[in-house]
Formats: C-alpha cells, structure tokens, sequence
C-alpha cells in the first residue's frame, strides 16, 4: 500500500449511471445555516440503506439563531464533531448553547491553521491530496469519532464541503454506499452554498485581499469529479476508504461497528 500523492488526485468526468435516480437530502430548514442535512436514504452496495436521522453534516453553526437552534434541538443530536482549526473557532464559536449535544474539535489541518489557511485558496485537488496524505491520522480520527460517540451525530467545519465533505465521504465509502451515492452527497454542498453564503464569503476575501478573484468559484466549488477521483484513487492504493482508515489507525471491528450504526 502506498500514501496518497496530491498529483494523482485529478478530477475526471463523472456520467450518470442507469437505475434509480439518487435523492440528497435538501438543507434543513435550521436558521443560521446553509448546507445541514441528513446523510440516511442512501443506497448500499448489498441492498440496505444509511439509516435516517443517525449522521448529519452541516456548514458552521456559530450564526444559528434562536429560530435556528430551536429547529436543531428537535433532530435529538447527542454529539458534534467540529473539524475547524482553533482559529476558526476563537473568531466564530459555535452557538449551539443549550442543545444538550457534547463536542469533540478535531482540526484536520496543523495547529497552525487560521480561518484563512483552513480554506486554503489553491487547487481543490491539491488540498484533499495534501489531507490524504498528512492528515491520515486525523481523518482516521474524525471517523472513529463517528463510531464511538453517541447518535444522533453532526460533523460539521465552516462550509461543511471539503473537511466535512472528505470525512463523510470516507465514511459513506467504507460502509458500502453505492458510488454514484457518495458523490452526489458530496457535491451537492456546491448548490446548496451558493447564494448568500458564497457571496458572503466572496466579500470576505476581497476584503482581506486574497485572490485571484477569477478563482475563487473554483475554491467555493465541490465537483463530483473531484471526490470521484479521490476514492479512484483510495480504490487503487488501499482497497477503498475502509482500507485507507485502517491503514491510518481505525481498528477493523471499528469498520463493523460504524456499518452496524449507521445502515439498515
């Protein structure tokens, strides 16, 4: 088994495959954010599904309003899995008081990482290489954390697309969700953040002189070919995202468990 090496991640066209069309939960409505949604009703490979209300994802959720917190409160969440880097956290702490649901933080880049680094403006694919290969470890983590702590569930980061989007592809892939699945997941945070939130983030970086400008879609963006890539990739060097989990840490009964929780 080798590592990932960032400069074979490369994006490739993704066709639509015949049978059932795959349906990605729409954002729920839960004020203050833009992309939380449930990961169950997806396919697996041996004919089951994920289970509903079980795993969910989300972009921030430090601007959750009263409205919104109250909406969050009715999915029961016992545990939040929060990948932002301490600098994110110290500028936009989560506003989750009064839900009930412990917490892990769980940086997935180096102590080091500020708000700006943990969008790191650059090539996607370099970013998830990069991830893949230093952050093994961290990722392992992130799903253990999936494994181990109680559910309901909530992995979430600032935009809820490439941290988020990366642990919880892993996770769908290791238990067996239909491919056609795990990418759909993954790219609908594009549409899901366009709008208000990509303007909003489009003003911050033109306000903090990070370009250039022409890119920064690119930077906002989740293409299915990309994370398609991405588990090509882990399908090549590991076996898929089980073998890459475990190659990093994640014990094998861990796989069992995570399966047994989250699929039905």
């Amino acid at each position: 088994m080798t590592t990932a090496n960032p400069s074979l991640i490369a994006p490739r066209p993704v066709t639509a495959k015949a049978g059932p069309a795959i349906v990605v939960a729409s954002p729920l409505p839960v004020e203050g954010t833009f992309n939380l949604r449930d990961t169950g009703g997806y396919p697996t490979e041996n004919g089951g599904q994920t289970r509903r209300d079980r795993l969910f994802r989300s972009d921030g959720l430090h601007a959750l309003t009263d409205s919104g917190r109250a909406a969050l409160r009715q999915l029961n969440l016992r545990h939040i899995v929060d990948l932002r880097a301490a600098d994110e956290i110290r500028q936009a702490p989560s506003a989750t008081a009064g839900l009930g649901a412990s917490s892990d933080h769980l940086a997935l880049f180096g102590p080091a990482s500020s708000a700006t680094e943990a969008v790191q403006p650059g090539p996607l694919a370099g970013i998830y290489g990069e991830l893949l290969t230093q952050r093994g470890s961290r990722l392992a983590d992130a799903v253990r954390l999936i494994v181990r702590r109680p559910l309901p569930l909530l992995v979430h980061c600032t935009a809820g697309k490439d941290r988020t989007g990366l642990v919880i592809a892993l996770t769908l892939d290791a238990i067996g969700v239909r491919r056609e699945a795990v990418v759909a997941d993954y790219a609908a945070s594009e549409l899901n953040l366009a709008g208000a939130w990509f303007d909003s983030v489009v003003a911050r970086f033109a306000s903090q002189g990070i370009g250039p400008a022409e890119l920064i879609p690119h930077w906002l963006s989740s293409p299915p070919g990309l994370i398609a890539a991405v588990l090509d990739h882990l399908d090549r060097d590991w076996g898929g995202a089980a073998g890459y989990l475990v190659g990093h840490g994640l014990a094998l009964k861990d796989l069992t468990v995570l399966s047994r929780r989250l699929t039905c």
